[in-house]
């Protein structure tokens, strides 16, 4: 028979570094990851761990206890809020099946552009810097591409414990947004390499962790100060001087590659 007093298990927050029974916590925020309405179970993909389906979308219930789950949910919560305002997640376009706004823009070889200004722009770094820290700090195998060095940890961490990401170089975050509904998923985040322009000319690889919400994905560059970042400034929003952030837009569904 089931133990019906087990309860949580106890243990040393990985965000706060207090010690209390740990609580449920998503990686991803469930209300970025679009479920199926109809009961039916959403797809959930992980590096080298097949397919799967569940009703929920990915949790850790070792990652933190409830202070620390208190500061994610503070960070979530108007980032939520921003990325509905300026309909960048499937879940806020209604009965929509395409986005319908006017501040796309077409260039001749058909990629398609949105021109958007953020008003809370550091709450938005600062949400996609904690879903980075979420994605390395968990132990859930799903996660297991995403391993960064301990001081790269400790710096993320940090920062979201505080609520404060710090210089936009440090961590440049470029998006890319799907203009067409597709199928309920989840994926998991990535760790990958690109090479970047810097500003003498040069060219340089440059990590990212490569992140699927409800039909956005962010580059998050680990550049932490190493080099200049004026190579992918065209496309990345800069919470420090509130610009214009240029968001590429691909007519697919479920990106492969993005």
């Amino acid at each position: 028979m089931p133990n019906l007093l087990k309860g949580p298990k106890f243990g040393v927050c990985r965000l706060t570094g207090t010690r209390g029974p740990y609580v449920k916590s998503h990686i991803i925020p469930a209300a970025l990851t679009r479920l199926p309405t109809n009961g039916q179970k959403a797809v959930e993909t992980g590096i080298g761990l097949g397919v799967k389906r569940r009703f929920v979308s990915w949790y850790d219930n070792e990652l933190v206890t409830r202070v620390g789950e208190d500061i994610l949910e503070e960070i979530d919560t108007p980032a939520i809020d921003v990325l509905r305002e300026h309909k960048l997640i499937w879940g806020s376009w209604g009965p929509e099946n395409r986005l319908k706004t006017s501040d796309l823009l077409a260039e001749p070889d058909e990629r398609a552009y949105r021109v958007v200004k953020f008003s809370r722009a550091k709450e938005l770094q600062l949400f996609f810097l904690s879903v980075v820290w979420r994605s390395a700090a968990s132990q859930r195998p799903e996660f297991s591409d995403v391993q960064l060095p301990a001081e790269l940890m400790e710096d993320l961490r940090r920062r979201v414990s505080a609520k404060d990401p710090g210089a936009f170089g440090d961590y440049p975050v470029q998006l890319f947004q799907i203009i067409s509904k597709g199928i309920v998923h989840n994926r998991a985040p990535l760790l990958e390499r690109t090479v970047v322009e810097l500003e003498a000319g040069d060219r340089r690889e440059m990590d990212y962790v490569r992140i699927y919400f409800d039909g956005l994905v962010a580059r998050v560059h680990l550049a932490l100060r190493e080099v200049s970042t004026s190579g992918i400034s065209e496309r990345v929003f800069d919470p420090e001087k509130e610009p214009l952030s240029l968001l590429m837009n691909l007519r697919c569904h479920v990106p492969q590659r993005i």
